[in-house]
């Protein structure tokens, strides 16, 4: 009967080892993979939100104020709408509640014609990329 040498077992660990190694690295990459795609799709599905809001708000209404990284809304029937832009946050707020979007604001620049304000421009960073949102109430 003959058994395992030291040299045969030491081997056996070795390979034993690199395998565990192995899937444990497939594993992690699996892991971090999914992560990144996970809140990449939350953050995607946070700015069409945010984008389609703001892009109706705008559209709606008949008055258009931004002050001190403030966008106040007004309607033709006493109700208002205010954007609060933060550095890692958006506030949308209504009479019926907050709605808060975790997007990176940049900058917000307003293009005039005359007096009035022609189309406003917002500017944000979403996976690390900048977007720009043009907003306009005229048809």
């Amino acid at each position: 009967m003959k058994g395992f040498t030291i040299l045969e077992t030491i081997i056996n660990m070795i390979i034993i080892g690199i395998i565990s190694f192995m899937i444990y690295f497939v594993l992690y990459t699996m892991f971090i993979s999914y992560d990144k795609y996970k809140k990449s799709k939350i953050a995607l599905i946070e700015y069409s939100k945010f984008k389609s809001y703001i892009k109706r708000d705008v559209y709606l209404s008949n008055q258009i104020d931004i002050k001190n990284k403030i966008l106040k809304l007004n309607y033709p029937n006493d109700l208002s709408i205010s954007y609060h832009f933060y550095k890692n946050k958006i506030l949308r707020k209504n009479e019926a509640g907050i709605d808060t979007f975790h997007l990176k604001f940049i900058n917000a620049k307003e293009h005039y014609n005359g007096k009035k304000l022609k189309f406003l421009e917002i500017k944000i960073k979403l996976l690390e990329e900048p977007f720009t949102i043009t907003l306009s109430n005229e048809n």
